[in-house]
């Protein structure tokens, strides 16, 4: 971005020996100029993996010093000129600094001086003179001069169109970068600094504390920025609202230099045909100051690569456990399916759900808030028994209904006040809101956190993660499709893997007179009446009646087709198998 600098000093070089000064003057500027011309490498390096760019601006810069050094005329003062024009070009494509607007302010305003000073050493002086035939004097004809060039790049600026990527992007497609250095980010940013990671458990408003944090978690070289998943929870506690994992059965995979392919889980054959082969994405992870046990990937995995590690456990949730905490500089690749299915499809899918399934997704907390029942069973009451119409429903309830801010509520039984009392709140709140309903309505779901995009650079295709990404959704359980992502946030990431949606209208009065109703403390809950929590489909126990286990769909829907769909021991199966 200094490289304008260069010229800018070997003009006032000029100007110096205009005046008579030393020569040691001028190699004094010159030399200030070459160290410029240097900061301007540093300043400007995200190429990512353009090489053929990043070394011709190293021959740029390298005749352009050789131009201060040796006397000049006006075709080479103009060639001299050009080239930075050239350099200012390159660097407007790849950087994203706000700093580039300053310097390119201050190179329009020097342009005019700088070629003023080339006029006045030509030999053809007086024939330019009087093709310009300037009526004013010297200093205010160059700031008329000056004005007007601000004036007509201004214009230009606005009629140009505007692109969604850098105008002279081409990028490779396939291939991972091989170092991290380049990426573009300099030594001072990717430092060793504080360690983060998840606690084994999360509460309500918990990732708003994190999300203060500034420090480089990792990197993601990909196509474009996903959700990154961590962990799943499938157990919550309403009054103290600590979501954690109940999940006791993992399965330990063995890796072969590293390398580990998964069959896709709960996942059909009839549906694996479905996936294009634009849906099998390629990642890269650079490991920074992320730590524990927990390997970060996008949903769903299909392959892990030179992993350093021998096994790996992998529970039903998913949850992907490493023997070992992540290190600092650790890398590894990851090929993931981005399952996205037509609402025609969902919609045709019956709702027979494995055992294990209902017995991990289903759960309620014994002492749930009775509201939250019966405003599940209004939102739901004219919604066709389809479970992909009830999932889209709830969605978009939460969604126009509540505002995202990041703040914790305080005191017991947060998600009962962020539903009837505050109507915002953090991500945790929407999601766990969202997981709830979906099981009142005999639909299994869990919560995921991990990360939300980052500050993705679509350039170099290198995604920056920090801790003010975090984030809370939702996977919802399809039968013989198996997870896909939900993410109740407004304006959030758009997750939800399926093409369409309904829009239904809950007004947010009903929601009032649900929050005005008198209702008995958790530890005193009276069981709500059965008609006002029955699903359109099916009866839902209430939870004070019955187990969690009990909470699940009629008896004559618990079996899955076995070929279709088969339990998590079948499916996950290492190379060797």
């Amino acid at each position: 971005m200094l490289a304008f600098f260069l010229f800018t000093f070997a003009y006032s070089a000029q100007i110096i020996k205009k005046f008579y000064l030393s020569k040691a003057s001028q190699q004094f500027l010159i030399a200030i100029s070459v160290f410029l011309a240097i900061g301007t490498l540093a300043s400007v390096r995200k190429i990512g993996e353009w090489q053929l760019v990043w070394i011709s601006w190293y021959l740029l810069l390298a005749i352009q010093v050789l131009y201060l050094f040796q006397p000049k005329k006006t075709p080479g003062w103009l060639s001299s000129y050009l080239l930075s024009a050239l350099q200012l070009g390159i660097a407007a494509e790849y950087t994203k600094s706000p700093a580039f607007f300053i310097f390119y302010l201050l190179f329009l305003a020097l342009s005019p001086l700088g070629f003023s000073m080339v006029i006045i050493k030509t030999e053809v002086k007086e024939s330019i003179n009087k093709f310009l035939k300037p009526k004013l004097p010297y200093i205010k004809w160059l700031s008329s001069t000056t004005l007007s060039v601000f004036f007509l790049t201004a214009i230009i600026f606005i009629a140009l169109p505007r692109t969604e990527k850098p105008f002279l992007a081409t990028r490779e497609k396939k291939g991972l970068i091989p170092k991290l250095q380049q990426t573009g980010l300099s030594d001072s940013e990717i430092i060793k600094g504080e360690k983060f990671c998840f606690r084994p458990e999360v509460s309500l408003g918990e990732l708003s504390e994190y999300k203060k944090k500034k420090t480089i978690l990792m990197l993601v070289e990909t196509d474009k920025p996903f959700l990154w998943r961590v962990k799943a929870f499938n157990n919550f506690e309403a009054k103290s609202g600590i979501w954690s994992i109940k999940v006791k059965d993992r399965r330990q995979f063995n890796l072969q230099n590293g390398y580990l392919r998964l069959k896709p889980l709960y996942l059909s054959q009839a549906s694996l045909i479905r996936i294009q082969p634009q849906q099998f994405i390629h990642h890269k992870f650079y490991i920074k100051n992320f730590t524990g046990n927990f390997l970060p990937c996008a949903y769903q995995v299909l392959e892990i690569g030179n992993l350093p590690a021998t096994r790996v456990n992998i529970d039903v949730s998913e949850n992907i456990y490493l023997p070992q905490q992540l290190k600092f500089n650790t890398s590894y690749n990851v090929v993931s399916i981005q399952k996205i299915f037509p609402s025609h499809i969902l919609r045709s899918l019956p709702r027979k759900y494995p055992e294990e399934i209902k017995k991990l997704y289903l759960q309620l907390p014994p002492n749930l808030d009775d509201r939250i029942v019966k405003l599940t069973a209004k939102i739901l009451k004219d919604i066709p028994p389809v479970q992909y119409d009830e999932v889209a429903t709830l969605q978009k309830f939460l969604i126009r209904n509540y505002t995202y801010t990041a703040q914790r509520l305080s005191g017991e039984n947060q998600l009962s006040k962020f539903l009837f009392e505050d109507f915002r709140g953090d991500c945790e709140y929407f999601a766990t809101a969202l997981v709830i309903m979906l099981r009142i309505a005999g639909i299994p779901a869990r919560l995921v956190i991990g990360f939300s995009k980052g500050d993705y650079d679509p350039v170099s295709r290198i995604t920056i993660v920090t801790p003010e990404y975090a984030h809370a959704w939702v996977e919802v359980y399809f039968p013989e499709v198996g997870w896909l992502t939900c993410d109740p946030i407004p304006n959030g990431v758009n997750a939800q893997q399926w093409s369409d949606t309904p829009s239904p209208e809950i007004p947010k009065s009903e929601i009032l007179t649900l929050a005005e109703e008198e209702h008995t403390p958790p530890e005193e809950e009276a069981a709500p009446p059965k008609e006002e929590i029955t699903p359109p489909e099916e009866e839902l126990v209430p939870p004070e009646k019955a187990a969690p286990e009990e909470l699940t769909p009629p008896e004559e829907e618990a079996a899955p087709p076995k070929e279709e769909i088969t339990p998590p021991e079948e499916e996950l199966v290492p190379p060797e198998e």
